[in-house]
This record gives C-alpha cells, sequence and structure tokens, in this order.
C-alpha cells in the first residue's frame, strides 16, 4: 500500500521583525552601573529544515557591541549546526543603546509546539496554522515558537502491483 505524506509550508518560512524598545539591565565588564537598551530587535527565523525535520534547540551566543551600539561580532558558544545562520543572521541586525562597548550573551530557544490552533479549510490538503510565535526578554532572551509541521497520511490510494 503506497501512503503519501504531505507537509504545509505555508507561513514556515515567516521571518518576524520587530522594532522594540526595550530597557534591560546588564552589567556590561568593568562598568557596572550600565543600561544596555535594545533599539533594533529582529528575531532569528524557525531555519525550514529545522522545522520540516522538527529539530528544536537553544543557541547562547556571544555579541560583541561597538560604542555606537552596532553589532561587532557574533560569537555561537553552543548550538546545533542548523540553527546558527538563522541566530547569526539576525543578532547582526541588533542595535543597541549603550555607554561603552560591551558584550553580552544571548540565548535563543526554538520550539515546537504540537498544540497549535489550525485555520482555514477542514480538507487536509489546505490545514494551515496561524503563526509563528515571538517572545523575548531583551536583551538576553529570545524565544521562537512553533507549530508542528502537518503530515497527512493518505490511506485510500490504491495499490500499484
Amino acid at each position: 500500500m503506497a501512503h503519501k505524506i504531505t507537509h504545509s509550508l505555508l507561513g514556515l518560512s515567516l521571518i518576524v521583525f520587530y522594532c522594540v524598545r526595550v530597557v534591560a539591565q546588564q552589567k556590561p565588564p568593568g562598568n557596572g552601573n550600565s543600561l544596555v537598551t535594545v533599539r533594533h530587535f529582529v528575531a532569528p527565523a524557525y531555519p525550514d529544515a529545522a522545522w520540516l525535520a522538527r529539530i528544536q534547540g537553544t543557541v547562547v551566543s556571544e555579541v560583541a557591541i561597538k560604542p555606537d551600539g552596532t553589532v561587532d561580532s557574533v560569537n555561537l558558544v553552543s548550538a546545533h549546526p542548523i540553527f546558527r545562520k538563522s541566530v547569526k543572521t539576525a543578532l547582526k541586525q541588533w542595535v543597541f543603546e549603550v555607554s561603552t562597548a560591551t558584550t553580552l550573551k544571548i540565548t535563543a530557544q526554538f520550539l515546537l509546539d504540537a498544540d497549535c490552533p489550525l485555520t482555514g479549510s477542514q480538507e487536509p490538503d489546505k490545514r494551515y496554522y496561524v503563526q509563528t510565535q515571538v517572545s523575548a526578554d531583551l536583551p538576553t532572551n529570545v524565544e521562537i515558537r512553533t507549530c508542528l509541521p502537518i503530515a497527512v497520511i493518505n490511506t485510500n490510494q490504491s495499490q500499484h502491483r
């Protein structure tokens, strides 16, 4: 018996961009009284390959910030290879307000949600999820949560011999 598996990819390539202004206390080296403010935030996208393979993970990065608030470099301390590019690309676009050059440790967590509501048609090939959700405790933590891919197994196909 032949089985056909179909994946709903609508919304998969969604890259979530947020511009926010959040003040969070972070003690940079050498200046314990400074505040780090995120002026421009870009959320990492959940990589398509990770989503299809149902891979979750955490990425820990060290971000070197120049005195003008732009990112000088991103060093990935620990990361599954599938998430590296997404996190590095997003973090390089962040802009901070700082009083001096500093380094921050930033954690991005990629999670798959099995209990997502479906919208649209009740026909199996036309179902899709609502959206990817991003939450952040800036400047140090970002959570990217998306729905598990839909897999439909069609057992009504005739057997070919």
